[in-house]
């Protein structure tokens, strides 16, 4: 997670964000296949499509967890 300040110099830090709005929905995109054959393996379109084809589109509320099975360099 980024505050805007990482990226804007007038951007607000982590601590100013108020804790309610740190819940928010989430959704779990599993890509450990992919990863496990490749691990350079990088999140498409199609792996969105697919997952909003099975669970219901991601809505703008949500923060969107990738899982790759725990490979991590």
């Amino acid at each position: 997670m980024n505050a805007p300040i990482s990226f804007h110099s007038n951007g607000i830090s982590i601590d100013e964000y108020s804790a309610e709005s740190q819940v928010v929905p989430e959704v779990v995109i599993d890509i450990c296949k992919q990863a496990a054959a490749n691990p350079d393996y990088l999140l498409t379109v199609a792996d969105i499509l697919a997952w909003e084809a099975e669970f219901g589109t991601i809505s703008a509320e949500n923060v969107v967890l990738l899982y790759a099975c725990g490979l991590v360099n």
